[in-house]
Formats: C-alpha cells, structure tokens, sequence
C-alpha cells in the first residue's frame, strides 16, 4: 500500500500511522501568498532530497498502542521535518489571524457538522485523540493503527482489508462540505481546500506536544481564555487528566 504520495504538498501516510491532520476553507489564504510560502518550502527541501523509499507491509509506525520506536529518520528527513514544520507555522498564523476568506465554521450548526461527522468515523477507521474547530480550519489528531489491530498477523496490508487514509479524508470532507453548503443555502461552491495538510507523529514527545498544540489554538486565536471554554475543542478522555491543567 502506498504509504508516500505528492500533490502540492507531500503526504507520508503509512498504515498504522498516528496523524496530525490540518484541513481548512476555501479561500481562507490568498494564492499568492501560499504560492510564496510554497514556492520557499519546495527551495529549501523537496529540490534537494530524493523519493522517501516505499515502506514495506511490515513498518509500523509509533503510536500510543504501538510503541515500539520505528527505525530513526536519515539526515534528509530529519531536514524534511524542519522545513515542513516551518511552512506549517507561517500557513497556521494566518489562519488564525482570520484576515481572509470565509469564517463559516464560527456558525455553530456548521461545526456541529464537521464535530458530527469526525467522531463517527471513530473506531472505524482511526482512534479519536483529539480536535479543534476554529472559524476557518480544523485540527485533528487520529491513531489508524486501530486498523492494523483487525488484520490477522502475517497477511498483507490492502485497500480490502485497510481504508487508506486519502479515502477516508475524502469522506470526511466530502459529506461535510455537501451538509454545510446546503446551511449555507450555496451551491456549485467548494467548501474545503482540495488538499489537507498531515504529518505523521513519530514518538511519544512529539504526540503529547501536538496534543498541547491542537487543545492551545483557541487561546492563541483569543477565541478562548482557556481551551476548555472553546465549544469544539474535544479530547479523549484518556488524556483529559493529563492536560486538566495545561496553560498557554
């Protein structure tokens, strides 16, 4: 199964992998300013690494339920790593600001849609660890080693026995955009971006602090004073204990 794919933005996506997930509205950043921020991307790292290798049935990555550490990144990735994280902060900062394009999921009815159709995808095709919906993107932090979990040990990994997930994200935003055009009484208009943003979490660190992250953007948007006070902020109660405190 192809765990590595490139549209305008590469997606590394193995099965089992526990992803952090960034999708928003159409037109909530000028093109040309995504285009700088881009073509800057696309500069410093994707012109000077080669193909990430496909990765074999047998990888697992890092989840809270597969903790065995995957084999540790080549230099090239460790680069990859930086300048995505980069883009990813330039791009989240203007959405926040909420300077452009439609604000629709500040609509309560809208973001009980998106809410709605999230958690009913849980323990089908990924663990629910935890979103935000902001006025004009979503984060979402999924676990699809739950998948893994039904595979009978020693057979292959296919689209029969595992839902990739280019098809479940496709699913999530198709049903969404169809239900929040027609509250918004608009046809014949995207709702959603095309592409999503995603990154593959690697360890333990790293999850707890997109946790931190997706629970904290409110508060950093001044949506909230506390990320408990957002309406569509949502947390596995697994986890609830460990951030009952967490401050910006």
């Amino acid at each position: 199964m192809k765990a590595f794919y490139r549209r305008s933005l590469p997606h590394l996506v193995p099965p089992g992998a526990v992803l952090f997930i960034t999708f928003r509205l159409q037109h909530s950043i000028p093109l040309d300013l995504l285009k700088k921020y881009h073509d800057e991307y696309h500069k410093e790292v994707l012109s000077s690494i080669s193909n990430i290798p496909e990765l074999s049935d047998k990888y697992l990555p890092w989840s809270p339920n597969n903790p065995v550490p995957p084999k540790p990144f080549n230099s090239k990735r460790v680069g990859y790593d930086i300048a995505f994280k980069k883009f990813f902060k330039k791009v989240d900062d203007i959405l926040d600001r909420r300077a452009f394009g439609p604000t629709w999921l500040e609509k309560p009815e809208l973001a009980q849609v998106v809410s709605k159709k999230l958690h009913s995808f849980d323990y089908k095709y990924y663990w629910l660890m935890a979103y935000t919906i902001l006025p004009n993107h979503v984060h979402v932090l999924i676990d699809t080693h739950c998948q893994i979990r039904r595979i009978p040990p020693n057979t292959p990994i296919t689209e029969e026995n595992y839902t990739p997930y280019q098809k479940f994200m496709n699913l999530i935003k198709g049903a969404t955009a169809k239900e929040c055009n027609q509250l918004l009484n608009q046809t014949g208009k995207r709702f959603w971006q095309k592409e999503s943003w995603d990154r593959m979490v690697r360890d333990e660190e790293e999850f707890y602090r997109i946790i931190a992250y997706i629970l904290n953007n409110p508060v950093k948007a001044k949506l909230a004073k506390r990320w408990q006070e957002h309406p569509y902020t949502w947390l596995n109660a697994e986890y609830q204990e460990l951030f009952k405190e967490l401050h910006p």
